[in-house]
């Protein structure tokens, strides 16, 4: 597995920062102070969704972008993905599986 997993990260050659949002706290007045967010530099592969997964349905719930990062990667929905001098957030982040060699999450480009 670890070879497999070194094997998909190093088919991954863009650079990558990945920006997820910092968890909530209690501000002690019934409301909530957003945490600071985490900054973490990677790489990934960037692919358009094709296929059946180019179904305006499938699209409109998973994204344009299939966004591939390191299976150790921690990335949520609402997390913000810059890579090849684009912008990309993630709308689709299901678990990586105990057997997934890489993290694929579904993203819409933004400005």
């Amino acid at each position: 597995m670890a070879l497999s997993r070194r094997l998909a990260s190093s088919d991954m050659a863009d650079p990558a920062t990945v920006i997820t949002p910092g968890v909530a706290t209690s501000n002690g007045r019934g409301g909530e102070s957003p945490g600071a967010p985490v900054t973490l530099a990677t790489v990934c592969r960037v692919a358009e969704a094709g296929g059946d997964e180019a179904d305006a349905a499938i699209v409109a719930v998973r994204g344009r972008y299939r966004i591939s990062l390191p299976v150790a990667t921690v990335v949520a929905e609402g997390a913000s993905i810059t890579a090849l001098g684009r912008r990309f957030r993630v709308v689709w982040a299901p678990p990586a599986g105990a057997h997934d060699a890489s993290r694929t999450v579904g993203a819409k480009e933004s400005q």
